[in-house]
């Protein structure tokens, strides 16, 4: 087994005992529905409310809603501005309900949702050129079912639309 494995394994075990909502996100969670690219570290979404938690347990701390622990990179909140916009991406409870239990590398593990995956890899819309694969992983993605009304919903939530409309139309994800 090789050592993003086992990470991801004993990641699991830890918050899982936490008893806390957490999940993969990002491009691991891009692999996760179906990128094919290879993945180099986790990112793992958690409540701000369970900083706390997290850290006492772990033994880590968070600056800027954001801990590491050697490849993984537990994260409370993304903020990205783009075009004068701010999108905050976070756990909030229409998520935690939408979560997805998917195997990555052979662990089933929570993933956040396809819908919210595409939204912040569409903000992010980062390409080859900037050594990231943001544009291709939503691709790969859209080959699962997509919930187009959850989409639609979201882009409203994280108020987006003027910066994914013309990415998620290009990339055949909006209808």
């Amino acid at each position: 087994m090789d050592s993003f494995t086992n990470q991801l394994i004993r990641l699991k075990t830890k918050l899982d005992r936490m008893n806390i909502p957490w999940a993969i996100f990002a491009g691991a969670a891009s692999q996760a529905y179906g990128s094919t690219r290879e993945i180099t570290d986790i990112d793992i979404l958690v409540k701000r409310n369970d900083m706390k938690k997290i850290e006492s347990t772990l033994g880590i701390e968070f600056h800027n809603n954001q801990a590491s622990l050697d490849s993984a990179h537990l994260v409370s909140e993304v903020s990205c501005t783009k075009h004068g916009r701010t999108m905050r991406f976070y756990m909030d409870e229409e998520m935690e309900k939408r979560l997805a239990h998917k195997p990555l590398r052979g662990v089933e593990v929570p993933i956040i949702p396809l819908e919210d995956n595409i939204i912040l890899k569409a903000v992010l819309g980062r390409g080859l050129d900037q050594g990231k694969y943001d544009l291709q992983d939503i691709t790969d993605m859209r080959k699962n079912a997509i919930d187009h009304e959850y989409l639609k919903e979201r882009i409203l939530f994280y108020n987006v639309g003027e910066i994914v409309q013309q990415a998620l139309t290009d990339l055949n994800v909006l209808r």
